[in-house]
C-alpha cells in the first residue's frame, strides 16, 4: 500500500484498499471500525496470533489518531481553512501480510518532538524496546493528549517492524501526518 498523503487523503475511496475510512473521526466511529474489522478478520483463514496482532495494532493505531485529533481540537489555533477532526486510515491485506496508515492534521511546533521520538524508536531493537516500553510505563510520564508514547512502542513491539513517517506542510501552523504500518504474517 502507498502511503497516504494529502493528495491520498482525498481520493481514498478511489483506491484499491481492504478497509478505508476518510472523515471525522470520534471514537464512535472507531468503535464501529474496529468491529467490523474484528468480524472480518475472524472470517479469514489466517492463524490467531497474526489475527491477534493485527487487530491490536489497529487499536493503537486508530487510538492514536483519535488522541492527536483530541488534542490538535483543543488548542486556540484551530484553522478556519481546514477541517482538523479530519482523519484517514486504511488497512490492506494481501497474503496474510498487512499494512495500516493513518494520518491526520497536526501543528507544525509538535512536528520536532513526534519526529525525534519516532526516530528513537525506529533506532532500537525488540529487546531496546522492551526496555524503553517498561521505563516509559514506570516513570508514568504522561503527555499533554494523555498518554506517554507507548502506543507507538507497543506497535514497534507487535509488528516487529520499523514505523514509516512523514510530514506534509499545509500552511505556516499545520502539517499532515501520515504513519505506516506492517505486519508481517510471520513475525
Amino acid at each position: 500500500m502507498d502511503k497516504i498523503s494529502l493528495t491520498s487523503h482525498r481520493k481514498l475511496t478511489e483506491s484499491n484498499i481492504s478497509f478505508s475510512f476518510v472523515g471525522s473521526i470520534d471514537v464512535d466511529i472507531v468503535d464501529h471500525v474496529l468491529a467490523a474489522v474484528h468480524s472480518k478478520l475472524e472470517s479469514e483463514t489466517l492463524s490467531p496470533g497474526v489475527k491477534k496482532r493485527v487487530y491490536l495494532v489497529l487499536v493503537e493505531c486508530l487510538q492514536n489518531l483519535c488522541k492527536q485529533i483530541d488534542a490538535l481540537n483543543k488548542t486556540e489555533r484551530i484553522s478556519t481553512d481546514l477541517n482538523t477532526t479530519s482523519a484517514s486510515f486504511a488497512i490492506e491485506g494481501v497474503h496474510g501480510d498487512f499494512d495500516i496508515a493513518t494520518a491526520n492534521y497536526i501543528e507544525n511546533e509538535k512536528i520536532e518532538n513526534l519526529k525525534n521520538w519516532l526516530d528513537e524508536i525506529n533506532s532500537y531493537d525488540k529487546a531496546q524496546l522492551k526496555q524503553l516500553y517498561n521505563k516509559v510505563l514506570t516513570n508514568k510520564s504522561f503527555s499533554e493528549q494523555g498518554g506517554a508514547g507507548l502506543g507507538f512502542i507497543d506497535i514497534a513491539l507487535k509488528t516487529g517492524n520499523k514505523l514509516v513517517y512523514d510530514f506534509e506542510s499545509i500552511n505556516e501552523e499545520f502539517s499532515y501526518f501520515t504513519i505506516n504500518v506492517k505486519i508481517n504474517n510471520e513475525l
